[in-house]
């Protein structure tokens, strides 16, 4: 019994050392899977091809016993290719080989040794074992070519040696192809569950990293918003005892004094300006449009924009054709449209700054608003760059602007799943236009 616990033992170790040739961490698990599923099956058919060569060797069929050999020495060398890191190579490879190898046992003993299911097998095992289909076709193919040439002398010449043990063959190779179904498909299976046991602790690392993500956008605009009131409150003070000192200096100043003090007042105001559109961006930035299903009135917006104190209407000739209701929160669309106009009457050389607002929508329900301007354009080469926060073409000597509008125009519409885009030629104004995704109906 103790010699019999043993040899058990020992098998089994054995077993387990021929599964596991060649496997490595640093390829993956899917080729690590490969491996072993080709470990398997070389042991399998090992086994049966050491069954057909001791058959052989009792019935004085040397022949059939040299194929069987060189089947179980293709296998063996194919184990220590593998042992090696040559996995890919090792795998076409053997198969390729056994192909020929079986093909060459089917014109010794005929059909009973090959036979449509183990074509049916091996075809099968080379699509699980390879992993690109342009290997799978042509190892398929080769199976056909030499299937269809091995059929083609039986047909004419019939199997080299008479069949002994017809059934006995029959048996074998019905329990080998049984075995490599069974391999195949626990493959598979071991696969699926792989993958899913991935997906699973994907999804719990993105929804942990989503968490903290939105953690770290609430402290940032937390953050966000104390600096920027921290700061605008200075600021401002800082602008009226600068406008309170003009005052009672009056006349006493220098006109090189005059310009200092007009200087430190613009670039406060600029510095609040800036707070202002920070505090604008960082509360957009932890918002979210999706879902949102109230209609907006561009029109009605356009019209409450007029009143803006920090948008001079009379500047600018502002041309709005119909324009169709939009899926956005009304301060959203609000904030847009207002840096749009802003930037349309800045950057403008022209006597009378020229908007054109107007809006379509396309056959899949995708609606689109398009802000003309015939203002000074932009260089193709940093259409995409305005976009980006603080991004300025222009000093502040040139043109004012804090470079965050335009960022805060591209954040919003990101919210609600939509886009803008640019369209413009230097010195020929430029179009923007605002891309709102189809909005499924309730």
């Amino acid at each position: 019994m103790q010699l019999y616990t043993q040899g058990r033992q020992h098998v089994i170790t054995f077993i387990h050392a021929i599964q596991h040739i060649g496997l490595r961490k640093g390829i993956g698990w899917r080729e690590n899977f490969r491996i072993k599923l080709f470990n398997q099956m070389s042991m399998v058919i090992s086994l049966v091809m050491a069954i057909v060569m001791a058959g052989a060797l009792i019935v004085g069929n040397g022949l059939g016993a040299i194929v069987a050999f060189l089947i179980i020495g293709i296998l063996a060398f194919s184990l220590f290719f593998i042992h090696k890191g040559y996995y890919l190579a090792s795998r076409l490879g053997s198969i390729m080989l056994s192909i020929i190898s079986v093909d060459a046992l089917t014109l010794v003993y005929g059909r009973s040794i090959g036979g449509d299911m183990t074509n049916l097998v091996m075809g099968l095992t080379i699509v699980v074992l390879v992993e690109t289909w342009k290997q799978r076709i042509f190892l398929l193919l080769f199976l056909l070519v030499f299937n269809a040439i091995a059929e083609f002398i039986l047909a004419i010449n019939g199997p080299l040696e008479e069949v002994h043990g017809e059934l006995f063959f029959f048996l074998l190779m019905f329990a080998t192809n049984l075995s490599s179904i069974i391999i195949v498909f626990r493959f598979i299976s071991l696969e699926e569950d792989q993958f899913e046991r991935e997906v699973d602790i994907l999804m719990d690392n993105l929804k942990e990293r989503n968490h903290e993500l939105e953690d770290a956008n609430y402290e940032l605009a937390q953050f966000a918003s104390a600096a920027s009131h921290h700061f605008k409150s200075p600021l401002k003070n800082i602008t009226n005892l600068l406008t309170l000192a003009e005052r009672k200096l009056g006349t006493k100043m220098t006109s090189q004094q005059q310009k200092y003090f007009s200087l430190v007042k613009k670039d406060a105001s600029h510095l609040y300006q800036v707070v202002e559109d920070i505090l604008s961006y960082s509360s957009i930035e932890g918002e979210s449009g999706f879902g949102y299903e109230r209609k907006t009135s561009p029109a009605l917006v356009l019209e409450q924009l007029k009143q803006h104190s920090s948008l001079n209407m009379a500047l600018a000739n502002i041309e709005v054709a119909s324009l169709p209701d939009l899926t956005i929160q009304k301060s959203h669309l609000e904030l847009i449209l207002l840096n749009l106009i802003q930037n349309g009457i800045r950057y403008n050389r022209s006597p009378q700054p020229l908007i054109r607002i107007s809006g379509e929508v396309l056959m899949n329900g995708t609606t689109m608003i398009h802000v003309a301007d015939n203002g000074i354009g932009i260089k193709k080469e940093y259409q995409e760059q305005i976009f980006d926060l603080f991004t300025r073409l222009h000093n502040q000597e040139e043109y004012e602007g804090t470079g965050v509008g335009l960022s805060i125009c591209k954040k919003i519409m990101q919210l609600y799943g939509g886009s803008i885009l640019v369209d413009s030629d230097e010195g020929k104004g430029a179009i923007f236009t605002l891309v709102f995704p189809a909005v499924e109906e309730a």
